[in-house]
C-alpha cells in the first residue's frame, strides 16, 4: 500500500539531518509564508534554497496543514470555475524534490503538470510511456534515503497540497514515435506500408507485432528505438491521422485502443492524487472526433473517476465550442488570445463576459473560457495588462479563469507585479464577487469601468495604447458623479502597482484626473 503524503514527510524529516542554518532559514520562510500566504521572490530566490531548508519548511507546514487534495471531499467539480491555473514543467527543476522549491512562490490555485512519465528528449509533451515515471526526475539525495521514485512524486503532490494547490495533468492522444504502446499494441494505431493497399491494416499490424517479438527474442528486452528503425526499414509507418509531424495519434476506431487511452488518467489518479485533466486535443481533430475523445476520457472503461475531477479541454476551434459546453467545466481555446488591447477587443472582452453570464444562468457547474497568457504570444506589458483584466473585470459568473505559461514565472519583474496585483485583488475580492458592474467606457486611448458593492466603489483603468514604454498618451478624466451623492467627500486609494501600497487622498469633485500611467499602464481606484 502506498504511503500517504504526511507519512512520507515524517519519514523524510527523520531521515534528513538539517544544519542549524537550514533550520533557521526554514523557520524564517515558514513565518513569512504563514503571514503572507506565499513567499516573495524579492526576499528569497527559490533556486537558492538548500535541501535542508526545503525539508524544514515543509515539515513545519505539514504540522498545520493536510497533505490531502484541497478538493478531495467536494461532491463535484464546480471548484474549477473559481480557480486559476499555471503550467508546471518539473523537468526544468531537474527532479521532483528540486521542483518543491518553486511551489510556495506561486500565486495561483492549481498547477497543470506536463508529463512526468518517460519521454523522448525531443518530445516533452508526448510520452514514451503513460505509466512509468521518468527515472530522470528522481533525486539522488532522496534515493540515498531509500525513498522510491513513486514516493518522490507523492512527496511533490503532498507538498503542492500543503501549499493549497490542486494538481492536474496534461493529457494528449499524441505520443512520441518511440512509445512502447505503438509496438506492443500496434492494433491501437493505423498503419501504412509503401506499395500496399491501405485496407490491409491487419497484415501491417501482424508484421509490426512479428518484428517486435523477434527483436525481443534477440536481445531479451524491448529496445523501442531499434524496433522503430526495423519497422521503418520494412516500409511500415504508423499513420499520423492528424498530420502532426513526428508524433503518432491513437486510432480511436479500435475499441481496445479507446479503452487504453481512456484509462490513462484514471490509472494515474488511482496511484497518485490528481484533481483535474488538461486534455489537449490536436488541431487536426474534427469537432466530432474531439467530442468523442472528451467523452472517452470522462468515462474510462475500467473504473470511475473521482467525483471532484475537473476538466480543461484545449481545442483550437472556438467555432465548435457548443460541442463541449455540456461536458466540460472550462474550455481553453488556442485561437482566442487577447493579444490586442484596443477599443474593439476591449468591448469584445466584456461582451464575452456577458455571454458567459447568460450561458451559466441556472447551471450547477459554471462553464467558462480560460484566458491563456503565453510568452510566445504576449510581451510582458501586454501579459500584465491581460492579467489585470482577469483580476479586476470578473464579477460573479462573469469570471474568466487564468491559465499562464511557466516562462513568465521566470521573469522577476512579472512576478513582482503579479504579487502586487494579487495582494490588491485579495483585499477587494468580496467586492468583485458580490459587486455590480455600473459602467464600461472605452476609446482609442483608455478603457475604464466602475464596480460598486454597498458603500465601496472600485474604478479600474487600463491604457489601450500598445506601444511598449509609450508615455505620450493623453491625460484622462473619469467622472463618476452619476453614481454618487455629489456632496460627499470620498477617501480614495490609488494603486499603480509600482509598490505594494496605494496612495491615499481625498476627493470632493466626483471625478479622477490621471496624467501619467507609468510602466504598468493600468490603475485601480478604491473609493469609500
Amino acid at each position: 500500500m502506498a504511503a500517504s503524503g504526511k507519512v512520507l514527510w515524517q519519514r523524510l524529516s527523520l531521515a534528513f539531518s538539517a544544519s542549524e542554518s537550514d533550520t533557521a532559514a526554514g523557520l524564517r520562510l515558514f513565518r513569512e509564508y504563514t503571514h503572507r500566504g506565499y513567499l516573495d521572490t524579492r526576499k528569497e530566490d527559490e533556486k537558492a534554497l538548500s535541501p535542508g531548508t526545503l525539508v524544514d519548511f515543509y515539515r513545519r507546514l505539514s504540522l498545520l496543514r493536510s497533505t490531502s487534495s484541497p478538493v478531495c471531499r467536494r461532491r463535484d467539480a464546480r471548484w474549477m470555475s473559481s480557480s486559476d491555473f499555471q503550467f508546471c514543467q518539473v523537468r526544468d527543476a531537474g527532479s521532483f524534490f528540486k521542483a518543491l522549491a518553486s511551489l510556495p512562490f506561486l500565486r495561483t490555485d492549481a498547477i497543470v503538470l506536463f508529463p512526468v512519465t518517460r519521454i523522448q528528449e525531443d518530445f516533452p509533451l508526448y510520452p514514451v510511456s503513460h505509466s512509468m515515471l521518468d527515472p530522470e526526475l528522481s533525486d539522488p539525495l532522496l534515493n540515498s534515503l531509500g525513498i522510491s521514485l513513486e514516493d518522490q512524486f507523492r512527496l511533490f503532490l503532498a507538498a503542492a497540497h500543503l501549499i493549497g494547490l490542486k494538481t492536474g495533468y496534461f493529457l494528449s492522444p499524441l505520443i512520441a514515435p518511440d512509445s512502447a504502446v505503438i509496438y506492443r499494441k500496434p492494433e491501437f494505431f493505423k498503419w501504412k506500408k509503401f506499395g500496399r493497399a491501405p485496407e490491409l491494416q491487419n497484415d501491417a499490424v501482424d508484421e509490426v507485432r512479428a518484428i517486435t517479438a523477434s527483436d525481443y527474442i534477440e536481445k531479451g528486452h524491448y529496445d523501442y528505438t531499434a524496433i522503430r528503425q526495423k519497422v521503418y526499414d520494412a516500409s511500415l509507418t504508423p499513420v499520423s491521422i492528424l498530420n502532426e509531424e513526428d508524433t503518432v495519434c491513437f486510432n480511436f476506431d479500435n475499441g481496445d485502443g479507446r479503452e487504453y487511452f481512456a484509462d490513462i488518467f484514471l490509472n494515474l489518479q488511482n496511484r497518485y492524487s490528481m484533481d483535474f485533466i488538461y486534455l489537449s486535443l490536436p488541431e487536426g481533430m474534427t469537432p466530432e472526433e474531439a467530442r468523442k475523445t472528451v467523452t472517452l476520457v470522462q468515462n474510462p472503461g475500467k473504473g470511475r473517476l473521482r467525483k471532484y475531477t475537473g476538466w480543461i479541454v484545449d481545442h483550437p476551434l472556438l467555432a465548435y465550442e457548443k460541442d463541449f459546453q455540456e461536458m466540460t467545466n472550462l474550455f481553453s481555446c488556442a485561437e482566442v488570445q487577447e493579444e490586442d488591447m484596443d477599443e474593439e477587443s476591449f468591448h469584445t472582452w466584456f461582451h464575452t463576459l456577458g455571454d458567459l453570464f447568460e450561458m451559466n444562468e441556472g447551471k450547477k457547474i459554471p462553464y467558462s473560457r480560460t484566458v491563456s497568457i503565453s510568452s510566445k504570444q504576449h510581451k510582458r506589458s501586454d501579459a500584465l495588462r491581460t492579467y489585470f483584466l482577469t483580476r479586476f473585470s470578473g464579477l460573479g459568473r462573469y469570471r474568466r479563469p487564468l491559465l499562464i505559461d511557466s516562462e513568465f514565472l521566470e521573469d522577476r519583474v512579472f512576478r513582482q507585479v503579479q504579487n502586487r496585483i494579487e495582494d490588491v485583488y485579495t483585499r477587494y475580492r468580496d467586492v468583485f464577487r458580490k459587486g455590480r458592474l455600473l459602467k464600461v467606457v472605452a476609446d482609442d486611448s483608455y478603457a475604464w469601468w466602475i464596480i460598486r458593492d454597498r458603500g465601496r466603489i472600485l474604478i479600474a483603468l487600463i491604457s489601450l495604447d500598445q506601444r511598449e514604454g509609450n508615455r505620450d498618451v493623453p491625460s484622462i478624466r473619469i467622472d463618476y458623479s452619476e453614481f454618487v451623492n455629489r456632496s460627499k467627500i470620498f477617501t480614495v486609494v490609488e494603486y499603480d502597482f509600482s509598490s505594494a501600497q496605494g496612495s491615499l487622498y481625498l476627493s470632493a469633485d466626483n471625478s479622477l484626473v490621471i496624467d501619467e500611467m507609468g510602466e504598468t499602464r493600468f490603475r485601480l481606484f478604491s473609493l469609500q
